[in-house]
């Protein structure tokens, strides 16, 4: 082979290496993100779920069952909030669909 046939082997081969890569990053990337929607809808059930504790709680009376209801609500606004953000800072389009903190 001559060297100018050498050379385009040798960077056909980089190439193939660096499509490669990029193809196996773009696997990582979509299951991270598909992860971390999934953690995001969990966490917002949870809020979702709490608020509604708060709201019988709230219709029910009694300021303790009211006190621990807000506490829970708090807890369970705080972690989705925290999980929204943290998507935010790791996915490079944070103003996809879904990836919103919950309203309060």
């Amino acid at each position: 082979m001559s060297g100018a046939g050498d050379r385009a082997v040798i960077e056909r081969a980089k190439l193939s290496e660096a499509m490669a890569v990029t193809a196996a990053e773009g696997v990582v990337t979509s299951a991270r993100m598909a992860d971390l929607m999934e953690a995001q809808r969990a966490a917002r059930a949870r809020h979702s779920a709490a608020k509604d504790l708060l709201t019988k709680a709230t219709k029910d009376g009694g300021a303790e069952k009211i006190a621990t209801a807000q506490a829970r609500e708090a807890a369970a606004y705080d972690e989705a909030d925290r999980i929204g953000r943290g998507q935010s800072r790791r996915c490079s389009r944070s103003t996809a669909p879904g990836w919103t903190t919950p309203a309060r």
